[in-house]
């Protein structure tokens, strides 16, 4: 209803955490906000990891691609 009364681009980025809410989220908004996750994701690599293993960019990196492949998937662009 938002986008239909403004006529601009919506985007939302309250509580997308996982894959499946990212895609839920994309098929409605025309962009997800995933800030807060990848941040949440970064702390606790850290603090598992101690902040300074190549493993802590892998696991924000890893989230980010399985984001960004669930928003494109819901989308039908590109491989999930």
């Amino acid at each position: 209803r938002l986008k239909a009364a403004s006529g601009l681009p919506v985007a939302v980025g309250f509580g997308i955490k996982t894959a499946e809410k990212a895609a839920e989220t994309a098929r409605c908004a025309d962009a997800v906000v995933v800030g807060s996750a990848l941040v949440e994701r970064l702390a606790a690599a850290v603090d598992a990891k101690g902040g300074e293993d190549d493993s802590v960019i892998n696991s924000v990196l890893s989230l980010a691609r399985e984001l960004g492949g669930a928003v494109r998937a819901a989308r039908g662009v590109g491989k999930a």
